[in-house]
């Protein structure tokens, strides 16, 4: 099953039941974001797919939250890590949707995929005549808290000369295995603040603190700008390839095992959302 929202120029794809993920986002017949293979059923094939109810990575895929020692399913490709929670490989069910907007829904029961906690997520999709907003939900319908976090993963559709601006002054390194450990200035290692040529900077697969400022990056359909309600941005850009991924992100990878604040806990019933926003032609 597959949607298409339009608006003006602007069209939207949507795949529910490929982990509620977009298939295509272009302005005219120029990609904003990577569009999915026609035949693919693949979430790591889509334009973009939502992280719930945690982002990136769990080392190990095991942690332990107050009484529960939580072991998650490894995917071969990313083994020994857990990764982007369960939402991205579940699939979503449409609950409403017109020319220009749909809302999609998805749940889990407690112990489902090892998650111990109930929770129900939703995420929204409304297309503008200069944007695309998005919206992504996750309630604990568990008697108890849960730790959980949110982002989104768009593949903004790239060229050689594209250029990513983020005013983040410092990032998180990995240590051994993939994982970060420390926090450093983004000037010793790939400074996006001045707008560089994503090719002229190492690949990366880091997150940034953001400062303010405005967020950007050159797609084949023009310059688009990002804006969040997220502070956190996990940037991956790896080599030779025509995509660029700059996700807003609730919690630094394995914040589970960070220290107490860096992962966000919810109380039964409470609820929590990150929005984003792709402007066209704002920068």
């Amino acid at each position: 099953m597959s949607l298409t929202l339009v608006c003006g120029t602007l069209s939207l794809g949507i795949r529910p039941e490929i982990g509620g993920s977009i298939s295509h986002f272009r302005q005219g017949a120029a990609d904003i974001l990577r569009p999915a293979p026609p035949d693919s059923r693949q979430p790591l094939d889509m334009a973009c797919f939502p992280l719930v109810p945690f982002a990136n990575r769990i080392a190990g895929g095991r942690f332990r939250f107050e009484n529960h020692d939580v072991a998650l399913p490894v995917l071969d490709a990313f083994a020994p890590h857990a990764l982007h929670g369960m939402g991205w490989l579940r699939p979503w069910q449409v609950t409403s949707q017109s020319a220009d907007r749909a809302e999609l829904t998805c749940s889990a029961s407690a112990g489902e995929d090892g998650w111990p906690w109930a929770w129900r997520a939703v995420q929204s999709f409304r297309l503008q005549p200069d944007r695309l907003v998005l919206t992504l939900s996750v309630t604990n319908e568990a008697e108890t808290a849960m730790p959980a976090g949110l982002g989104l993963h768009p593949y903004f559709a790239i060229d050689d000369k594209s250029r990513l601006i983020l005013p983040a002054g410092s990032v998180w390194q990995p240590g051994g295995d993939t994982v970060p450990d420390r926090k450093e200035t983004a000037d010793g290692f790939a400074d996006w603040r001045d707008g560089p040529r994503i090719r002229d900077n190492p690949p990366v697969d880091h997150c940034y603190e953001a400062d303010a400022g405005p967020v950007g990056i050159d797609t084949r359909a023009g310059r688009v700008a990002l804006v969040s309600d997220a502070r956190l941005w996990h940037v991956f850009t790896p080599r030779g390839e025509a995509f660029a991924c700059v996700e807003p992100v609730t919690h630094r990878p394995d914040a589970i095992h960070g220290m107490i604040g860096d992962m966000p806990v919810l109380a039964a019933g409470e609820t929590a959302r990150i929005r984003l926003e792709i402007q066209t032609g704002q920068l």
